[in-house]
Order: C-alpha cells, then structure tokens, then sequence
C-alpha cells in the first residue's frame, strides 16, 4: 500500500509540475516603433512632377527609382500624394476667394447702377458658393404650421409687386433684396 501512496503522490507532483510549466507565459518581446523614414526633398519634388505630369504611373515611378528602398520609396510616395493633395486644396481656396470677391464687386456695382435683377443672381451665385443652400434648396425650410405660413403669404403679397426680384426667386431673397434696398435708402438719406 505504502507503494500506490508514493505513487499518487508522485504522480500529483508530476502533474503539478506539468501544470506550472504550461501556464508560464512565453517571454514577450520589446515591440520597437518602426524606423522613421527621413524625407527627402529632392527626392519627393522628383516623384511630384512623375506624378503630375501624369506621365508615368506609380509602377513606372517605382522602376526609374529603383535603387531606392521599397518602404523608403512608400514613404516618398505618400509624401508626394499628401503635398499634391495640399496644392489642389490651397489652389481651390485661391479660386473660390478670387470668385468671392469678384461675385462682391459686380453686387456692388449693380446696386450702384439700380440693375436689381444683375444684383439678386450675383447675390444667388454668391450664396452657393458659400455653401448656404443646404443640398440645392434654395431656402430655409418650409413654414411648420398654417399660421406661419400666412405670414408668409401675406409678406409674399406685399413684397412680389415691388418688382425688385424676378418672379421664381423665393421670398426670402426677395425679403433680403427688400431689406438692402431700405437699408441702402437709409444710408443715403443720412438716417443710418
């Protein structure tokens, strides 16, 4: 009997043992950031005027740079895509900027001149090239509730027959055009 004790014991140990052992944690590895690529300026000015002169695909890029290493050429690339992608959006600035002002100029000087309607489409243009048409509407939403809506109707009724906007312009930029028209009468009369 003493034999099976030593035995169960022994085997208990054994079992211990194999149990310990298999849940030790293997050893970790110190993760190391990846190398940080130095740009080369020269370098991207290359792959920036391959790629605008849309001359030569990323494939062809790859093989005239063959010398340069894969993940070395990768980085440039981006880096060439990402100061691409900064021009075309200063450029679109400078464009829009330049169309604001000149869009002000010919507002102005068609309120100097009384030409409403040159005004109002100018203003309209300018108005959707700020972005304050939500989604093609060319308005505000519409009225909630019957009362508000005669409101409208009612201010509609005074305002069409002034003749100071084309008759498909919604009436809130015939409101605004009123609302100039008396603003810039004030000026001029000293009653600012």
């Amino acid at each position: 009997m003493t034999t099976r004790k030593t035995t169960k014991k022994t085997a208990k140990k054994t079992t211990n043992k194999t149990a310990k052992k298999t849940s030790k944690k293997a050893p970790t590895r110190k993760k190391t950031a990846p190398k940080r690529i130095q740009i080369d300026d020269e370098l991207v000015d290359k792959i920036v005027v391959q790629l605008v002169s849309r001359s030569a695909s990323e494939r062809t890029i790859r093989s005239t740079l063959s010398t340069v290493p894969r993940t070395t050429l990768d980085a440039h690339l981006a880096e060439a895509r990402t100061r691409l992608a900064r021009a075309v959006q200063l450029d679109r600035d400078a464009e829009v900027g330049i169309a604001i002002e000149q869009l002000q100029t010919i507002i102005l000087a068609a309120s100097q001149t009384g030409k409403l309607t040159e005004m109002i489409q100018a203003r309209k243009e300018l108005s959707k090239l700020q972005g304050l048409y939500p989604s093609g509407v060319a308005a505000g939403p519409a009225p909630s509730s019957s009362e508000q809506l005669t409101t409208i109707e009612q201010i509609e009724a005074h305002l069409r027959p002034l003749g100071i906007a084309p008759a498909d312009y919604p009436i809130e930029g015939v409101a605004r055009v009123a609302a100039d028209t008396i603003r810039r009468l004030q000026v001029d009369r000293g009653a600012g």
